[in-house]
This record gives C-alpha cells, sequence and structure tokens, in this order.
C-alpha cells in the first residue's frame, strides 16, 4: 500500500519516486536531441522527469551500438555513482529495440527500483519490439505528438467512475474492478495519459492538485509493482485522491 516518504534533509523535488520513462521516437530522428527537447518543453514530461538545469545525463550507448549486458552492469555502477552523488542523474538506453532479449530481461531488473535522484529513460522506434515486463515497469509517451496513440478508454472509464462515487462505499466498489495486478498497473498509467491528454496537454495553467494526482498515481503504480496488495493500494489511491480533492 502506498506509504507516506519519511522526512529527510534531501531537496524535496528529489525525494520522490522517479518512475522510468519509455520514450517512443519518430523513424530516424536523433535520439538524444529529440529526448531532450521532448523533456523541457512537453507538459506532462516535465511533471515527471528529474530533467533539470542542475541534472546530469548519461547516454549509456549511442545509436550505431546495441544495448549488451556489458552496458547494463556498467549501467549499474553507474546507478550507485549517482545515488551516492546526491545530485540529480538521467540514464538514457538508447533505441532498446536492438537490444538482445537478454540484455533487455538484465535491464528489467535496475528499472524496478531505481535510486533516490536517479530516473532511466528508455528510447525506442519501435516499441513492439520490447519486453512486455519492460513495458509495464516503464511509463510510455510518445514523441509523435499524438497522445491518443496510446489506447486511454479504460483508464478515463476509471477516472469518470471514481469521481461520480459519492461516498467512500462506492470508491470501494470501484477499487474492486481492479483486482489484477498486470490490470491495475495497466489502467492506472491509463489515468496518467488521459489526465494529460485531456487535462495537461495544451494548458498553460494547469492546476497543481492534478500535478500530484499524476504523482499519486505513478506512485501507487510502484507499489502495486512491489506486491502491494492491489486491493488495498487502490482503495488507499483513491481515499487519499477524494480527501485530497483530486477527484
Amino acid at each position: 500500500m502506498a506509504t507516506t516518504p519519511e522526512k529527510s534533509t534531501k531537496p524535496a523535488q528529489y525525494q520522490q519516486f522517479w518512475q522510468p520513462l519509455l520514450l517512443i521516437m519518430p523513424s530516424g530522428c536523433d535520439h538524444r536531441s529529440a529526448a531532450n527537447a521532448f523533456l523541457t518543453s512537453n507538459t506532462l514530461a516535465k511533471t515527471i522527469s528529474l530533467q533539470t538545469p542542475q541534472s546530469t545525463q548519461h547516454w549509456i550507448n549511442d545509436s550505431e551500438t546495441k544495448l549488451t549486458i556489458e552496458h547494463v552492469r556498467t549501467l549499474q555502477k553507474q546507478l550507485s555513482y549517482g545515488y551516492a552523488a546526491h545530485e540529480p542523474q538521467l540514464f538514457f538506453v538508447h533505441q532498446l529495440e536492438n537490444a538482445s532479449h537478454a540484455a533487455q530481461n538484465a535491464l528489467l531488473k535496475l528499472l524496478e527500483e531505481p535510486p533516490e535522484y536517479i530516473q532511466i529513460i528508455v528510447t525506442t522506434e519501435q516499441p513492439e519490439m520490447i519486453l512486455p515486463t519492460i513495458h509495464s515497469r516503464c511509463l510510455s509517451l510518445s514523441i509523435m505528438g499524438e497522445s491518443d496513440s496510446i489506447q486511454t478508454d479504460r483508464g478515463a472509464a476509471f477516472y469518470t467512475s471514481a469521481k461520480a462515487a459519492k461516498n467512500y462505499g462506492e470508491l470501494i466498489t470501484v477499487a474492486e474492478t481492479l483486482s489484477d495486478r498486470d490490470d491495475a498497473i495497466t489502467v492506472l498509467q491509463q489515468v496518467v495519459h488521459y489526465l494529460y491528454s485531456e487535462k495537461i496537454a495544451g494548458k498553460s495553467d494547469v492546476a497543481l492538485q492534478l500535478i500530484q494526482f499524476v504523482q499519486l498515481l505513478l506512485m501507487t503504480v510502484r507499489d502495486i509493482r512491489q506486491n502491494s496488495n492491489v486491493k488495498l493500494a487502490i482503495e488507499h489511491l483513491l481515499f487519499i485522491a477524494r480527501r485530497s480533492k483530486y477527484i
């Protein structure tokens, strides 16, 4: 179940969990420049990315080099160094579709819970070539400028049902519609994409409560992946969201 972070002396903006991102790129583009432009200009990306003027970027492989298990081992070491440095670090993995399944599986373990101060960002032009388990651990964002290319129907329905609930008993009923772990992760990620496409994209005055709700959704996804009880995690999400007037 989602928990309240412990107090620490670390900068507040770096205390939260940073969801790994999967950036879907246009074919043939320069991934490095496209990723940087997207992370600094896209409203949702700026909200859930650790990209700041103070953050350091590391590109684990280049466009001509397939990701290997040796690259992943290097990444694992660099993640430890980045955490020890106590400053924001972004680690980019280039064109994951070219990596072997063995390399993708090795990367999977690092995506499960990166250290504080750290965010892993994966780029691809062929998301269908990436293991489903990697998709489930990352939030997919399309740089194509087509937010509706990602299915949001079930996320929209879940969000609408939660907003329409008149009391906590009805919120529990909404939570009970998501009992399967993988299904819950999929739907909550769809809620994030729905909120982006309908409530955030193109808006110059996005409400702070909406941004906080997106962060709460991503933290709940993390907790469910870490084997929290699905029903209790969803109920906790909805109860906090109602008390905080997110829904």
